[in-house]
């Protein structure tokens, strides 16, 4: 069973344009590859991606097809599918521009675990620009902007039904780690209180 399983959204996007994040994907090192699952879920039978487009990766890749919803449907259907203890959210047109980053951040989240914090906290991943080129740091933000990046602990989604607004079709990740950072205070709250 993974310990990370990657949510990826699909709509009519063509393979050139994901092909890099898969691409960078299989480049990751430092990690066991069985260790990571692509959940890639694609929104509607149109546009739909043949599934030996993912023959020859070292990871594992499941498809799951809804009818076409849009993104926050598709990013929900990844959660229902996902088993892993760790889900992050990434777009088809997002990649990793490190090959140590998913090293980096599998390491963090087992320290997390160790430390006995991951109902408190997402982890938030930045690569930034360093003195020798980009740099993947760990950071404890509050900022709700985006999901990319950030990774969740499946049992906090489940036991507090934190999914995505599937009205919305702008700033659906913002709401989504709004509504997750509200629910770590109040965890956070109800523990320090008698």
């Amino acid at each position: 069973m993974p310990y990370l399983d990657i949510i990826v959204p699909h709509h009519k996007e063509p393979w050139e344009t994901g092909k890099k994040f898969f691409d960078m994907l299989g480049l990751q090192r430092g990690i066991r590859f069985e260790e990571i699952r692509v959940i890639l879920c694609q929104d509607g039978e149109d546009g739909k991606l043949p599934e030996d487009t993912f023959g020859g990766y070292p990871y594992r890749v499941d498809t799951v097809t809804i009818r076409q919803s849009g993104v926050s449907a598709a990013r929900n259907a990844g959660i229902r599918a996902a088993k892993a203890p760790w889900v992050a959210f990434c777009d088809f047109d997002d990649m990793y521009s490190s090959a140590l980053s998913l090293k980096v951040a599998l390491e963090a989240l087992r320290k997390a675990e160790k430390e006995g914090i991951v109902y408190l906290w997402n982890r938030f991943m930045e690569e930034v620009n360093g003195e020798n080129g980009r740099v993947t740091i760990l950071k404890h933000d509050w900022d709700a902007t985006f999901i990319h990046g950030r990774f969740y602990w499946r049992a906090f989604l489940e036991e507090n039904g934190l999914r995505f607004n599937e009205s919305l079709t702008f700033g659906e990740d913002q709401d989504f780690n709004t509504l997750a950072q509200i629910i770590k205070l109040a965890v956070v709250f109800f523990m320090l209180c008698p």
